[in-house]
């Protein structure tokens, strides 16, 4: 059974998104996640019942292949589900009391990956993890509803897969054993361009649309002909991460798009290392007010007149 499953998976790999003919607000968008949220449940579910090593590992790179293609919108719709499902493999300890003291193994992606191709091989854990997960993928089919979403919720998602890919993706943080990193950002990036291409198809503009095909095809390119270990991410995010958050920018302003709130990152964020990255306002609380030009003067003639060295950026 579980090489049948293989078999079908083989065959429909690498996935296809951009080609896109009509959308109906996110219905499509919606059907496909779920659609794949099912697939990766089976492949957890035949990782669960089989004892072989050999298959157990193939199953678990497809059904991981899989995985990053779900993470764009995944990580977004359910933001905690996603790190519990891609968690590190560390022990987690929750204490309550003196008395009630929880030690929590992380049942995730990555530990499913330590658990299969470790030095040690632990089958039976791995086989338990795999079903934990399976359950939680059947809850996310069951459970998803996209009837909310507007434009501007997608092309969030567009932008935080660029950053989770530049900042995590390609430093191996979710790939400890495999460092697969390289490849798990093709399946994403398939993704990230299926979106772009949902929002290009609700606000049609050919220009854009060309753009954002020759970015995504230079990105994905330069991820492909390079090894984990010969990667150059400096030239990464100079010449592929940055250009991408740059022209998604760009595609805020030519589509009119209007956010109703700032997320961590600014809506007008261009650079992963420019000043203007992070709204600081999300992180000051909400008893605080929002941070204007008169308190940084403020705070600078308060620093100056206590001695403090204040440098301008």
């Amino acid at each position: 059974m579980a090489s049948l499953i293989l078999l079908n998976y083989a065959c429909k790999q690498p996935q296809e998104y951009s080609h896109i003919s009509t959308t109906k607000d996110w219905e499509e968008l919606e059907s496909t996640y779920k659609k794949e949220l099912i697939e990766n449940r089976d492949l957890l579910d035949s990782i669960s019942e089989t004892k072989d090593i050999k298959v157990m590992r193939d199953l678990f790179k497809v059904s991981r292949q899989n995985f990053k293609s779900l993470e764009p919108v995944l990580s977004f719709h359910d933001k905690q589900v996603y790190a519990s499902l891609n968690a590190p493999n560390i022990l987690k300890v929750e204490e309550e009391d003196a008395t009630d003291i929880k030690e929590l193994n992380p049942l995730s992606f990555q530990s499913l990956e330590e658990n299969i191709f470790g030095e040690n091989p632990d089958l039976i854990l791995a086989q338990k993890t795999a079903h934990h997960m399976s359950n939680k993928m059947e809850a996310l089919a069951r459970n998803a509803d996209f009837s909310h979403y507007q434009t501007y919720h997608v092309l969030w998602m567009v932008r935080n897969q660029i950053l989770r890919t530049t900042t995590t993706g390609i430093t191996g943080y979710d790939s400890p054993v495999l460092q697969n990193s390289l490849e798990d950002a093709v399946s994403a990036f398939a993704k990230a361009e299926y979106l772009i291409n949902l929002v290009l198809t609700k606000h049609p503009n050919e220009s854009l649309t060309k753009e954002w095909e020759n970015a995504f095809t230079a990105n994905n390119n330069y991820l492909k002909k390079h090894s984990f270990s010969s990667f150059d991410r400096y030239h990464y995010i100079r010449n592929h991460s940055d250009p991408m958050l740059k022209l998604w920018a760009q595609t805020v302003k030519e589509l009119t798009i209007h956010f109703p709130l700032e997320m961590a990152v600014s809506n007008e964020a261009e650079a992963l290392f420019s000043n203007e990255l992070l709204n600081l306002d999300h992180f000051a609380g909400y008893l605080v007010d929002t941070l204007t030009q008169e308190k940084i003067e403020l705070g600078k003639n308060y620093s100056m007149r206590k001695g403090f060295q204040v440098t301008e950026q």
